[in-house]
């Protein structure tokens, strides 16, 4: 295999190409954008599970990456105000470890951008973006916005969820719109989270908070209906802090906002099928969920694990990648993608539901789940892994 071409240098076009030269392959990052300002900030908290950090520690990343990481000690989840309240603790599953991790999109983006540009088996082309794949035969034709042609033999399409190439070549199984939107900032609070995140299920969407290095700060991401979102945008910091302080009561204290408050429309989009020819779908391109859980990049790394050790493998032989080894990716991850869409869309739904057989199944479930502790850390073992 000689040339492969990663299109978008985002968390997963980036994590894709430190893999494959922790493998001793070489690779071509396409990005429109110039790389510097904006593009290495992102106001977003990253959640990293332990298998997501299993891989990132085996190609070598994670060593670069630890210093950011908060710990999460421990899960609440809460619904409604409701007494019942499920707790999910590394000590009850006995692990020496996190129970995850969370990491400031900012220093995450700037970590990885700085070992892709000292890094001699990438090259980065930057300020370029691509206006065309087509294809004759076999042969595939990238045409970049400098009139550059490319013929790779491999396109790892990791631009996102308005990808091109996406559009062009691909369906999807899943195409749905919330009518939700998140907020996303920062607050500091009084109490110290002792590494604990907390996701309280409200009539008007999740509300999460996630622990960061500084014991006295969270990230939050709070999600509404569209129309609620569009009233609450309205409000100034001050009026806005008085509604998370309702919400939050004293379990942290007194709370500030401490950043600019940033607005996400909800979507979720996963698409048919993971490869066309010789072009191959990873992280937001093939699929994106609820925030809810918070594993959005873990689907694209788990993505990445996969597609990397399959090419690896045949690199090593001396074979092409061929449609075999591409279904054997799809086959990999196409599923599990589409159980955690799932999963998050039902819990959703019935967070959602304020219907009285409903909250009475939500009172249930929660004293259940109390009472078969087993089956509750099966639960947080499935989201971990």
């Amino acid at each position: 295999m000689k040339d492969i071409v990663i299109l978008g240098c985002g968390y997963s076009g980036m994590i894709a190409a430190l893999a494959l030269s922790h493998k001793g392959i070489s690779s071509t990052i396409i990005e429109k954008s110039p790389c510097t300002g904006k593009f290495l900030q992102d106001p977003r908290t990253i959640s990293i599970n332990l298998k997501s950090k299993d891989f990132l520690e085996e190609i070598n990343l994670w060593k670069h990456l630890r210093e950011y990481a908060a710990d999460v000690n421990d899960i609440y989840v809460m619904h409604n105000y409701q007494p019942e309240t499920l707790r999910f603790s590394k000590n009850e599953l006995g692990l020496s470890g996190a129970l995850g991790y969370m990491i400031d999109g900012g220093s995450l983006k700037q970590t990885l951008f700085s070992l892709v540009k000292e890094n001699k088996l990438i090259k980065l082309t930057k300020s370029v973006g691509y206006n065309d794949v087509s294809f004759d035969g076999e042969v595939c034709n990238l045409t970049l916005e400098d009139g550059t042609l490319l013929k790779p033999d491999l396109v790892i399409v990791s631009d996102g969820r308005n990808s091109i190439i996406k559009d062009k070549y691909f369906g999807y199984s899943v195409n749905k719109c919330y009518g939700e939107a998140a907020f996303v900032f920062n607050i500091w609070h009084e109490k110290a989270h002792n590494n604990a995140a907390i996701e309280h299920f409200l009539p008007t969407g999740p509300f999460a908070t996630l622990p960061l290095l500084d014991q006295n700060e969270s990230a939050v991401v709070w999600s509404v209906e569209s129309e609620l979102a569009s009233m609450y945008k309205l409000l100034d910091k001050r009026e806005l802090t008085h509604q998370i302080q309702k919400i939050l009561g004293n379990f942290w204290g007194e709370v500030k906002i401490t950043n600019d408050i940033q607005l996400f429309n909800l979507t979720a989009q996963v698409t048919d099928k993971y490869f066309f020819k010789n072009l191959v779908l990873v992280g937001d391109a093939a699929h994106h969920i609820h925030p809810l859980a918070g594993q959005g990049l873990n689907l694209g790394i788990i993505d990445i694990a996969s597609l990397s050790k399959i090419i690896s493998r045949y690199f090593n032989l001396g074979l092409e990648l061929n449609e075999i080894a591409l279904k054997d990716y799809q086959k990999s991850r196409k599923y599990d993608n589409l159980k955690m869409f799932f999963a998050t869309d039902f819990i959703d739904k019935i967070f959602r539901n304020q219907s009285l057989p409903s909250k009475v199944i939500k009172k249930v479930g929660f004293n259940f789940l109390n009472c078969f502790p087993r089956l509750k850390n099966q639960i947080i073992k499935a989201t971990m892994s």
